[in-house]
């Protein structure tokens, strides 16, 4: 017999063997129920998918009770996020509160790593849920506070 050439007899012999046919039949078993089953697929932005509780999607500005904002202008926010993309400019009111007039968080530069909302000793930030926020210039993803109280107005809505 030539070498490389096998004989009918040492094909059976392999086939009898359940070590190497099981694999083969359990493999195809589950090509089939893959087959079968409705493939994970969503209608999207028709459908949407569920985001978990952990999710850091653009930042929220909360304001308290009384339509003021809960940020007392501390500048921790600032001062802890490592790509510097928090800009804020304080001003103190005639009855000695702090406030900030302005606040703008460069969506672009920041990494999401959550350490303003860790820091801020008063809860004034924090993601919201919105994952697909789309812009078409840089100057639309710097959102000032105003941009900020209402992140949900930026979810894609589709044509």
């Amino acid at each position: 017999m030539k070498k490389g050439y096998y004989s009918v007899d040492s094909i059976r012999d392999s086939l009898r063997n359940p070590g190497l046919i099981t694999p083969l039949l359990k493999g195809l078993a589950y090509t089939f129920k893959i087959f079968c089953t409705k493939p994970p697929t969503i209608q999207y932005p028709t459908e949407r998918r569920e985001i978990s509780d952990r999710w850091r999607g653009i930042h929220r500005f909360i304001k308290d009770s009384n339509s003021k904002y809960k940020c007392v202008g501390c500048g921790l926010c600032a001062a802890v996020c490592p790509p510097k993309a928090i800009t804020i400019v304080t001003e103190e009111s005639e009855d000695g509160e702090r406030f900030p007039s302005r606040f703008m968080i460069d969506e672009l530069r920041c990494i999401f790593c959550g350490y303003c909302v860790e820091v801020c000793p008063k809860d004034a930030i924090e993601y919201s849920k919105v994952y697909d926020f789309v812009g078409y210039t840089k100057e639309e993803f710097k959102l000032e506070k105003e941009d900020l109280e209402n992140p949900e107005k930026y979810i894609y809505q589709g044509k």
